[in-house]
């Protein structure tokens, strides 16, 4: 009777065991495993290329530029490409040029301080009509595969 009795207790002791790994390991494992699915379930695969619009300009877009490039006077040929720039044809900062606006962004990684830049007031571009909350875009045309087009959001 002895015998039978520590038999059915290590049958329990086992069951119990076996009842506590199936809820510590499998059953998370489980959850898991169901929130994944539910959530690949939940996507939904939207196209890159829908919805894209975009307009010709006849004129001059804006007037934003980076910075403003030399003015080419001596069109020489016989130069060697690897000559350095002489004074007269080297840039100046322009006055409308985003150049000013952006070089701040850098100063994280410049090291020495007195090397850092700094931002001017305003924002440039500001006054241009696609940045504006009310512009309307509905005489834009539909674009399939065109190079230059503006994402409707």
């Amino acid at each position: 009777m002895q015998s039978a009795f520590n038999i059915i207790s290590l049958r329990v002791s086992f069951a119990r065991i076996l009842l506590l790994f199936l809820t510590v390991i499998l059953l998370p494992n489980w959850i898991i495993c169901q929130s994944i699915t539910d959530v690949r379930n939940n996507r939904e695969r939207i196209s890159i290329n829908d919805g894209w619009l975009f307009m010709k300009y006849i004129t001059e877009p804006d007037k934003l530029i980076y910075d403003e490039r030399p003015v080419v006077s001596n069109r020489n040929d016989n130069v060697v490409a690897d000559t350095k720039a002489t004074d007269t044809s080297s840039a100046g900062s322009a006055d409308k040029g985003l150049k000013k606006w952006i070089l701040p962004v850098a100063n994280d990684f410049i090291n020495d301080v007195t090397k850092h830049h700094e931002r001017p007031t305003g924002n440039p571009g500001s006054d241009f009509p696609f940045v504006q909350n009310n512009f309307n875009d509905n005489a834009w045309r539909s674009c399939k595969s065109c190079f230059i087009c503006i994402k409707r959001t």
